[in-house]
């Protein structure tokens, strides 16, 4: 009977059903042979029925990378999506000297380049943290792990105790530290990135020795008498 694999199992361990005699769907879908499999790959000495720690690692490694790639292209699109709103912005902002607005949209476009990186840069080393499995709260990670129990024990299959036991173990991990990662990525892009750049724009715009506030001008339906 096929079993859904742990976050895309089949990409990330694209070899794992070349020992088995079934092969993962086009849809995902994995079959225990394949997980069984896959264990066989790092068992040693360990009691019937243990997960090898190796598996469990290798897994989350992988997973890890993905998520790695994901965050990197998330990232990046928030900064696009910055660097086309101030430009949007400054299209939309009278001037006093419009020959100037070349050398401003430059300007704002490297500090907010330069803001990303530095966000980036912290971000990365949250992420280098996460490649080593780790769960704070033990207690929530073992009801996790005992709902997805409850998940695959519904359709019962003898002798495949340990790999259900992987399936669910792997997947409670994954939901914990993916929520985990979401909430670093965007509380440092928001915090590091964004208010940063607000703030300096701002100093700019309204400061007293402000770079901008010197070649903003409203419009002149706007401007008192």
């Amino acid at each position: 009977m096929p079993y859904r694999n742990l976050a895309e199992w089949a990409a990330i361990h694209p070899g794992s059903s070349q020992s088995s005699s079934r092969t993962p769907s086009s849809n995902g879908t994995l079959f225990l042979e394949d997980v069984k499999a896959y264990i066989r790959r790092f068992v040693t000495r360990e009691l019937p029925g243990t997960v090898p720690y190796d598996a469990k690692v290798v897994l989350f490694t992988k997973e890890h990378a993905r998520w790695l790639n994901d965050v990197v292209r998330y990232v990046q699109n928030q900064g696009q999506l910055v660097y086309a709103l101030i430009k949007r912005l400054l299209d939309d902002t009278p001037l006093l000297y419009p020959e100037l607005a070349d050398s401003v949209r430059r300007m704002l476009h490297t500090l907010s380049h330069d803001l990303l990186q530095q966000c980036m840069s912290i971000i990365a080393d949250q992420m280098e943290k996460e490649r080593f499995p780790f769960v704070g709260d033990r207690d929530y990670y073992i009801e996790c792990v005992r709902k997805y129990r409850m998940v695959y024990e519904m359709h019962p299959v003898p002798d495949y105790e340990t790999e259900l036991k992987l399936m669910a173990e792997g997947q409670a991990y994954i939901d914990i530290a993916s929520a985990r990662v979401y909430e670093m990525v965007t509380s440092t892009l928001h915090n590091s990135f964004l208010l940063r750049l607000s703030s300096v724009i701002e100093q700019c715009v309204m400061g007293d020795d402000g770079q901008l506030v010197h070649c903003v001008t409203e419009p002149e339906t706007t401007q008192q008498p």
